[in-house]
């Protein structure tokens, strides 16, 4: 049974984010959580344990909120973010986490705050690569049938773990789980990760991924099994010496359909 705080976290966050103008499910670059080359705008954000954590949290949050242009958020003080994010003490200590947050989010040009004498600041959202460019919804390329560049390719994160409350209690780890195997699209079909590639695409140590695995798996959200190769590293049914996991996003992880 959820606590009664995270009740109350996940009314505002239907409120917040359920609102006639949100989305389905929250849509982000693939760019966001991977490169090859380079540090990604995700590492950049969850420098920090939770408070990292929170930062891309929020971030989330208001890509989900922020659905038309001009990406725009001008209703919710920083109170109503932290019942959302079910932060303790949300008028006091998770207030000021939020504005912690939100000044972070800023500095590090993710989006802009127009501040309006005695109303919640103005949360404008800015391109998900921290560049400081305006934000554009990436599957508008695909409706308007524009050749898609790489930095246009996007996933989905499901609605449904915010609304249901589970996006909340997730860990850092947890979180950059999610938007890992959301980024390969784990949620349409099984997919498996190159040991050695792994941390050169995402940035992130052995000791997050599997705890990150682990906590997905016992929440209901990850089905991980094994899959055999023969020695030309094709899959087979039959037991061999040389096998690989390979992961699925289930339940409340797979996205709402569009």
């Amino acid at each position: 049974m959820p606590s009664k705080r995270e009740s109350r976290s996940q009314r505002i966050a239907i409120d917040i984010y359920g609102g006639t103008t949100r989305r389905k499910n929250i849509p982000v670059r693939k760019a966001f959580i991977r490169n090859d080359s380079e540090e990604t705008p995700f590492q950049k954000l969850y420098v920090g344990g939770k408070s990292g954590a929170l930062v891309v949290k929020l971030y989330l949050l208001i890509i989900g909120r922020a659905s038309k242009p001009p990406f725009e958020i001008a209703d919710t003080p920083a109170s109503g973010w932290a019942r959302a994010l079910a932060l303790p003490d949300p008028r006091g200590n998770g207030a000021r986490k939020i504005k912690n947050a939100l000044k972070k989010l800023e500095e590090l040009n993710f989006i802009e705050l127009l501040t309006i004498p005695g109303k919640p600041s103005i949360i404008r959202l800015l391109s998900e690569s921290g560049n400081g460019e305006s934000y554009e919804t990436p599957s508008r390329y695909f409706y308007e049938k524009q050749k898609i560049g790489e930095s246009h390719v996007y996933f989905k994160i499901s609605g449904k773990l915010l609304i249901e409350g589970h996006f909340q209690q997730l860990s850092g780890s947890g979180l950059a789980m999610l938007l890992i195997l959301a980024a390969e699209e784990a949620y349409k079909k099984p997919v498996w990760f190159s040991t050695k590639e792994f941390p050169k695409r995402y940035g992130i140590s052995p000791a997050t991924r599997a705890k990150g695995t682990k906590e997905l798996q016992e929440n209901g959200m990850l089905r991980v099994s094994k899959q055999y190769l023969d020695e030309y590293g094709r899959t087979v049914s039959m037991k061999t010496q040389r096998r690989r996991n390979v992961y699925r996003l289930v339940d409340v992880a797979e996205p709402y359909p569009e």
